[in-house]
């Protein structure tokens, strides 16, 4: 199992095929937008913007699937690897959606790497604790989302 960017079908000898995702009530996919912003302390807007445009565009045209509809129905000419697969990905591109972003997210992906991740890798931990420390401040976290 893997996502339209990943490179096993690049595997000498490896068959891969390329299928839509299973779905119950509903289809969903997840599509990578990553987190290009400007801040809002930065003393030169103008050039921050323009730096943030170029940034996204050459993003845009990497990225496999690009998130721009108008780049991503060129799939198979911009990445001729995944031409094979370009039909399944499309179709799944209909329904994919990006993260919903949270109040105080960088915040929140340190406190989950330190209290739940490393405890349960390191095995400092039985999962089930792990969790319930976890649970208090993602219910309040879930609450303040935009």
């Amino acid at each position: 199992c893997g996502g339209a960017a990943d490179d096993k079908d690049r595997v000498p000898n490896l068959p891969v095929g390329v299928c839509e995702l299973p779905h119950g009530k509903q289809r969903a996919t997840f599509s990578w937008m990553a987190h290009l912003v400007i801040s809002p302390q930065t003393k030169h807007e103008a050039q921050a913007y323009v730096a943030w445009r170029e940034l996204l565009d050459g993003f845009q045209h990497w990225k496999i699937v690009p998130p721009r509809r108008s780049l991503a129905k060129h799939l198979a000419e911009l990445e001729p690897r995944k031409a094979a697969a370009a039909q399944a990905i499309l179709a799944s591109m209909e329904y994919a959606h990006g993260l919903r972003g949270v109040v105080a997210e960088t915040e929140w992906n340190d406190f989950v790497e330190q209290k739940l991740n490393e405890p349960l890798l390191d095995g400092d931990e039985p999962a089930s604790a792990a969790a319930k420390q976890t649970d208090a401040k993602l219910e309040r976290v879930l609450e303040e989302r935009p």
